[in-house]
């Protein structure tokens, strides 16, 4: 790799720990990846390991403010089988914002995450909000969210019926 400060050919990467400011607070950043040049003794960024180490940094902020990472974000929107077009929709959000979030650009506000806590707890609750806010994708999202309750519905249901089998082996029988 070519250092983007001398133009020598002798930078490579390393990993550290980065101790960076973040609304007036200390953030420890683990495993930072970036590049370093022997001959200048500079430290500079890729794009790839710029991005990276962005995200890493929005993501020290939301755990040391209590909320949701972009991981758990992308989950809650997956499992519901949203689009981050229709989840946007939902929450009332500008667009591209959930793409933000999802990919580590920005931290979303506590009041959004609460609402985003909400949903992973009960998908019922997207419903509510959706029948609030009077969204335009209701029919389609109405359709999603009942199949995913249909299937936890069914997942319980099986494991409730092993449960009985189950108990049902292990009782004695008397004759």
């Amino acid at each position: 790799e070519w250092c983007v400060v001398c133009g020598s050919s002798e930078a490579s990467e390393r990993i550290g720990e980065r101790i960076v400011m973040a609304n007036g607070s200390p953030l420890t950043i683990r495993d930072d990846r970036f590049m370093h040049c022997t001959q200048c003794n500079e430290d500079f960024y890729t794009g790839e390991q710029s991005r990276e180490s962005m995200k890493k940094i929005v993501d020290a902020r939301r755990k040391t403010e209590n909320l949701l990472c972009s991981d758990e974000i992308r989950k809650i929107r997956q499992s519901l089988q949203l689009t981050q077009r229709e989840l946007e929709n939902v929450l009332g959000v500008g667009e591209k914002t959930v793409a933000r979030w999802e990919g580590g650009v920005s931290v979303q506000g506590k009041a959004l995450d609460d609402v985003l806590r909400l949903i992973r707890l009960d998908p019922d609750n997207l419903r509510l909000l959706v029948r609030v806010r009077d969204a335009a994708s209701w029919e389609r999202i109405e359709m999603k969210i009942t199949s995913q309750l249909l299937r936890k519905s069914a997942e319980l249901n099986t494991a409730v019926f092993a449960a009985f089998e189950r108990a049902r082996e292990l009782t004695p029988t008397t004759a």
